[in-house]
């Protein structure tokens, strides 16, 4: 018995639906107005016979994104209301803690260096890459956390260190760095729980390779939580770290909405032309400003975006590999 061969209209309506049951209502993109709309749309476009313009699409590409892509509109943001007047009523810890002891060491992950720093009753953690381990680029990062604490009305009295930084004395003359064959062990400590928590992230990507950028944001991401919750022997156990530096808390609504390597399409800003409304890219967790804007890598350039809006998708193959 000869088998009928589906027409295109068939094999159309085929696709849609396993794209329908694979991409759409796992995201929360078919929830809204705009996600119900277009999806009705690609649903009546595979009924007519007219849809030849479709002919060449391969059965792996995802007409749920593209659809997407073309139709996205601009909202208009949420304007950030900042309560200035919850800021910084530590006067009490200043008057406490005003004099800081800070160590510092260098941490690797992946062969890129990072300048790590720790207070002792704080326990506020600074990170930054690094593009070369010379004394130079190491004076000129601590002189910013040193400015920083400062700022925020504290006064750093000692700097712990490990010998290699011994020719900092003339720029930091608190400067105490230990003798051979010993150990900070704030910092050491500190490096080790930072490892833990960036390892715990990295085996759960489902990338084969993390670019420089993602393994630069991972650490940053590791720091910014460990900041956004109050240490168990810190000088607060109402205030977050961040907060007795920074002045801001993170909040779940705006802060924790977003996986780290999740992927999305960010909403970019466009007008009444044929280019695509929206940008594929993976996320490389939030800045922590009050509007709650996230970094991305961007899929087609490489290089890191700042967003505010997206729309969360599943994995495509395409990114994993």
């Amino acid at each position: 018995m000869r088998h009928r061969r589906a027409s295109f209209g068939e094999e159309l309506q085929g696709l849609l639906s396993q794209v329908c049951i694979e991409v759409i209502r796992p995201s929360p993109l078919a929830l809204t107005p705009q996600g119900c709309r277009w999806l009705a749309y690609i649903k009546l476009v595979a009924s007519r016979p007219c849809c030849l313009a479709v002919r060449n699409w391969s059965c792996s590409t995802s007409l749920a994104l593209l659809f997407f892509e073309g139709m996205y509109r601009r909202v208009t943001p949420t304007p950030v209301l900042y309560d200035v007047s919850s800021l910084y009523n530590l006067d009490q810890i200043l008057e406490r803690h005003r004099d800081v002891t800070m160590a510092t060491d260098i941490l690797f992950v992946n062969k890129i260096p990072f300048l790590l720093t720790v207070s002792r009753d704080l326990h506020f953690v600074t990170v930054c890459d690094l593009p070369n381990w010379q004394l130079p680029t190491v004076e000129q990062e601590l002189l910013k956390v040193v400015c920083l604490y400062e700022h925020c009305g504290f006064h750093v009295t000692s700097l712990l260190c490990d010998p290699e930084f011994e020719d900092l004395q003339p720029t930091f003359p608190y400067l105490n760095p230990c003798s051979a064959n010993e150990h900070v062990p704030e910092v050491e400590r500190m490096i080790r729980t930072i490892k833990d928590r960036i390892r715990s992230v990295y085996v759960t990507l489902p990338y084969r390779h993390l670019p420089r950028l993602m393994v630069k944001r991972l650490v940053a991401n590791a720091v910014l939580w460990w900041n956004a919750l109050p240490a168990p022997d810190s000088v607060s156990d109402v205030h977050s770290l961040r907060y007795l530096l920074v002045g801001r808390e993170l909040t779940y609504d705006k802060h924790v909405r977003l996986e780290f390597g999740s992927y999305v399409q960010t909403h970019e800003d466009h007008t009444n032309d044929m280019r695509q409304r929206t940008l594929g890219a993976i996320c490389l967790g939030p800045m922590g400003n009050s509007q709650g804007g996230h970094y991305f890598m961007s899929l087609t350039s490489g290089e890191r975006i700042i967003r505010h809006r997206w729309t969360p998708l599943p994995m495509p193959e395409e990114a994993i590999a």
